[in-house]
């Protein structure tokens, strides 16, 4: 049996951090300054560099990301959810239902606006859950579901190991994949009707920093345009049809004081963010959004209610009036660390980026 010293992770990731101490120790490497960042970054332990993970060039990313939306059916067809995310589902739209129930009816919450929905905030990859019970102390009248798929992460939280989970609470953490969580959400008439997501949260800060696991990261991966369009659900029209009509009507979040983005990702790899940006700027291109998608899935019914998957979806909506912030780099000194990765880059002085999705004003 190999050892936690013996893995090969922790081999890479020991050997990452000797390259990273090397170029601290090398005088003659000059770090490269954003324009946007308050301060020059610093080289530390936690850096990723070109070095380490050199970019990946527009004219690789942007095919992709155009052939992951046009190929969505394919990917939805081909990779069925596992039953034990869909019991994490069911038990997070109980969850929100029940939320929902014990507000008072003079809350926010259910405005004509909203249809009597309960706001929901998404923190996928919420790893210990702790930027979950932050955004729930910080948004009381928000339903937080933290997802993640390691059980190892969620049972440093007490909460979690405890059972204590969810109650006398409004944040609920969920040992599930992040891809089936949003595909369930896409897929469920119930959370349509109880449930309306007005933000998402990516705060895992370098997933997969190695030129040859692109496509794992999110932006790069078939699941993105599932991702996004979780992000375009919350249109005030609720006839589910047609194209083009999701983007004019979604509700804005400063109305319901959280804040105008939708999307928030954070890391310490600037390049990560970088082409999180490109990806996202092909998306909202297109025109994808939710009432397009469902559009899509009536039109491809046939007599019996299956579905023709083979189809490609080419969206046929307008680009949206949403646009994109960033990376920009936080700044260490007024930052308030919403997880046990930023609380240990600012120890060091590690620059930690920020990027979101935000509707134009």
């Amino acid at each position: 049996m190999t050892s936690d010293a013996q893995h090969p992770l922790h081999r890479r990731r020991r050997h990452q951090r000797r390259r990273n101490l090397l170029a601290i120790a090398d005088t003659s490497t000059t770090p490269a300054t954003s324009n946007n960042s308050p301060h020059e970054p610093t080289i530390t332990p936690y850096t990723i560099n070109q070095s380490i993970c050199p970019s990946t060039h527009a004219t690789i990313l942007e095919p992709l990301v155009t052939k992951h939306i046009h190929a969505l059916p394919q990917y939805w067809k081909n990779k069925p959810t596992a039953i034990h995310n869909e019991e994490a589902f069911e038990y997070a739209l109980e969850f929100v239902i029940r939320f929902g129930q014990q507000l008072p009816k003079e809350s926010s919450l259910h405005s004509s606006s909203m249809r009597g929905r309960t706001k929901v905030i998404l923190d996928s990859g919420c790893g210990t859950g702790k930027s979950s019970h932050i955004l729930g102390e910080r948004y009381p009248d928000c339903v937080v579901v933290g997802i993640d798929q390691s059980l190892a992460r969620l049972n440093r939280n007490n909460a979690y190991r405890y059972e204590t989970n969810g109650k006398n609470s409004n944040v609920l953490l969920l040992r599930a994949d992040v891809t089936d969580f949003w595909k369930l959400c896409l897929a469920s008439t119930q959370w349509h009707h109880h449930a309306v997501i007005v933000q998402h949260y990516l705060l895992y800060p370098n997933p997969y920093p190695k030129k040859s696991r692109l496509m794992n990261r999110f932006y790069a991966h078939p699941a993105f345009p599932l991702m996004m369009l979780t992000l375009t659900m919350d249109s005030n029209d609720d006839s589910g049809g047609g194209g083009g009509i999701g983007y004019g009507d979604v509700v804005s979040n400063n109305k319901l004081d959280i804040g105008n983005e939708k999307l928030v990702v954070r890391s310490n790899w600037k390049g990560y963010l970088d082409e999180f940006r490109v990806a996202s700027d092909v998306w909202l291109q297109s025109g994808g959004n939710f009432h397009d998608w469902q559009a899509f899935i009536s039109n491809n019914k046939d007599g019996s209610e299956s579905y023709c998957w083979d189809n490609e979806w080419y969206p046929n909506s307008k680009p949206s009036p949403w646009e994109i912030v960033g990376p920009n780099q936080l700044d260490g000194d007024i930052i308030s660390p919403m997880t046990n990765f930023e609380s240990k880059f600012l120890q060091v002085g590690e620059a930690v980026y920020e990027l979101s999705i935000v509707k134009r004003s």
